[in-house]
């Protein structure tokens, strides 16, 4: 049990996990707010995070006042096991409140930051976690007619009207049938409607191991609409932050233009960060990624129940 006073704040700690009986590592940077920051991975990140991210993150919010655990899944950096879908990684995520009770020696309030798949993850996981508030960085939304929308509006349209495209085209460089058939290939998908299937909704009450269950018989298709289903009915403060240079973020933003997630997108607060990448490496992008989350985190602490509401 690990005794929380503000004696052990400022140097980080080596948290023992266990995903799936798979042993892990966390890195837990302790601060003064009884708020915990899970910094959920995406892809094949490790708990370093997406070009130090992470890390850096997790120090500027220790500053700022906000204690932060990032951990590696299964298959990554120090962990155990084979590499997993975000899939598996949300039922990995179900599995972390009774090892932090345990840990802390109480039920801490739970904020959950996750970039691409690691943000789809997290909305999968929500109902088991019960976070009081989610920060979104480029969610990943890719199904495969939205995949195709976003091509022909963000790639194909900005082509044609591109000072490139009429140069190879008046030059005779355009490779014109491999270009259509590539479009061709896109239409299809785009006019669909789709049919992601149901999942029955959770309950707070089942334990991780009916999660398991029930996330698996999602596939990285179908989790999405389900993903957006948690989001819906999910009633904390949502922070969505998108680069402006990212085919990622631009399938979310498509995705939640849709009449029926369009509520999601007027209800999240969206934070545009233009010209960014996927991963923020540009150093004042990532300034504007620490100041908004900051600024959230405090907004968080201020409206949200104090840690003594709070049943251990």
């Amino acid at each position: 049990m690990h005794p929380l006073s503000a004696a052990s704040a400022g140097a980080a700690e080596l948290v023992p996990l266990n995903f799936g009986g798979q042993q892990s590592l966390g890195i837990y940077q302790p601060a003064a707010s009884e708020f915990l920051v899970l910094m959920v991975n995406g892809g094949a990140q490790t708990r370093a995070g997406s070009h130090r991210m992470q890390q850096q993150l997790a120090l500027h919010w220790q500053q700022a006042g906000f204690a932060s655990l990032r951990f590696d899944f299964p298959g990554f950096g120090d962990a155990d096991g084979e590499p997993g879908t975000f899939v598996d990684h949300a039922a990995y995520l179900t599995e972390l409140p009774p090892q932090l009770a345990r840990y802390f020696g109480k039920v801490r309030p739970i904020v959950l930051f996750g970039l691409c798949d690691g943000a789809t993850a997290a909305l999968l996981a929500s109902p088991w976690l019960q976070p009081q508030a989610l920060i979104l960085l480029n969610p990943w939304c890719r199904t495969a007619e939205n995949h195709a929308r976003t091509m022909l509006k963000f790639y194909y349209l900005r082509r044609i009207v591109s000072a490139e495209f009429w140069r190879k085209l008046l030059s005779g460089q355009w490779q014109a049938s491999k270009s259509m058939a590539s479009i061709l290939r896109l239409i299809r998908p785009a006019a669909a409607k789709g049919n992601s299937g149901e999942m029955h909704a959770p309950t707070t009450q089942q334990p991780a191991a009916a999660a398991t269950n029930l996330l698996s018989v999602l596939t990285t298709d179908t989790a999405i609409p389900q993903a957006l289903r948690h989001w819906q009915q999910i009633k904390v403060p949502v922070q969505l932050l998108l680069s402006g240079a990212d085919l990622t973020a631009a399938e979310c933003r498509q995705l939640l233009q849709q009449p029926a997630y369009r509520q999601l997108w007027q209800r999240a607060g969206v934070i545009d960060i233009p010209a960014a990448n996927h991963t923020l490496t540009d150093a004042n992008h990532l300034e504007q990624l620490m100041a908004a989350s900051e600024q959230f985190l405090q907004n968080c602490a201020a409206t949200i129940a104090k840690p003594s509401d709070i049943k251990a």
